[in-house]
């Protein structure tokens, strides 16, 4: 299937992109500019947390999210700056259909970008980042343990692949990103008891746990298809796909999701006072 796609992409003359063109998608922001698309979507999230329930639950989630880039050419080493955020809420069951989870979740990824490869029609980058993600869970079953704070905020590394081509000498680009946090700190309770009994015996704060990818790995990536729509306006399609997990003092968590997103990409420049 990759392999038709890059044929399809290549027939379609993607080495013919002109770089000089400003307005071609999927070019790099120049000084001063920025490239910001706003997203809603639909998607898929399973989540196991052995603290609330042994079952695994899954079902649909919505998502808001917004992603920029920004040009920073003045930094010797990394000339681009992203930031990434979303927020989703997702109503689970399980598999029997006898429990339901609710769940919320808050991301927030920062990238700095160190140019690999520039050509006309393709870039790489490559550059730290930093990871922060809270959110819950909610057992509508469980009367003990009803609930599980979730947090994950980590140093991680970023890479991102961009292609510009040509269809019906219509600019397009295609982009695909990936950031795996290294090390860190996540929330992870060791006994079943409620919150307020661990508060008051042995103290919440003994459950952030150093974090890496041995006990908690994590990964979060996207790949998306921009077009043009009129003379101005870009429409970006996503597919995401995050996971968070952890296996520490026999406690085991999971939370996949995936998801369908449609945006509004803007180019603008940054004014300064």
């Amino acid at each position: 299937m990759i392999k038709l796609l890059l044929l399809c992409l290549a027939l379609c003359g993607g080495h013919r992109v002109s770089a000089q063109n400003t307005e071609v998608l999927g070019t790099l922001p120049r000084a001063n500019e920025a490239v910001t698309t706003s997203y809603l979507g639909i998607g898929h999230k399973g989540a196991l947390d052995t603290y609330l329930s042994n079952a695994a639950y899954g079902g649909m989630s919505i998502q808001f999210s917004q992603k920029q880039t920004m040009a920073r050419y003045r930094l010797k080493y990394f000339s681009f700056h992203d930031v990434s955020s979303s927020i989703s809420f997702s109503s689970m069951t399980n598999r029997l259909g006898g429990g339901s989870f609710l769940g919320g979740e808050w991301n927030e990824i920062f990238t700095w970008d160190h140019p690999l490869v520039g050509t006309q029609s393709f870039d790489l980058l490559f550059g730290p980042s930093a990871v922060s993600s809270v959110g819950f869970l909610y057992n509508q079953r469980n009367s003990n343990n009803p609930a599980q704070f979730k947090f994950l905020l980590a140093a991680a590394v970023s890479g991102k692949a961009i292609y510009r081509f040509n269809v019906l000498k219509r600019h397009m680009a295609l982009s695909a990103d990936v950031t795996l946090p290294l090390l860190g700190f996540t929330f992870a309770p060791d006994f079943d008891e409620p919150y307020y009994f661990l508060a008051a015996y042995s103290g919440l704060g003994s459950a952030f746990r150093v974090a890496s990818p041995f006990n908690a790995p994590s990964a979060f990536s996207d790949l998306t298809l921009t077009i043009p729509a009129g003379h101005r306006n870009r429409i970006s399609m996503t597919y995401e796909a995050n996971y968070m997990g952890y296996n520490i003092n026999g406690h085991r968590s999971a939370i996949a999701n995936h998801v369908v997103l449609v945006g509004l990409t803007s180019r603008f420049e940054l004014k300064k006072d």
